[in-house]
């Protein structure tokens, strides 16, 4: 996780967008107990892109 307030999902793609959302980069389905747990595992998000991350891995993981 960064640390800042910036979606890093906007700035690996040149935005600059405020984060409101912490999400698991790897789904909570997927993870073990460590990876649940671990700040490295979380990054901050943006409300369009956590919706969008969040029907994706619906798709992937029903």
């Amino acid at each position: 996780m960064n640390g800042h307030a910036w979606c890093e999902e906007c700035l690996r793609n040149g935005h600059h967008k405020l984060a409101t959302s912490v999400d698991h980069i790897k789904p909570l389905k997927l993870c073990n107990e460590n990876e649940r747990l671990s700040f490295d595992n979380l990054q901050s998000l943006c409300p369009s892109c956590h919706n969008y991350k969040t029907r994706e891995e619906q798709k992937l993981y029903k």
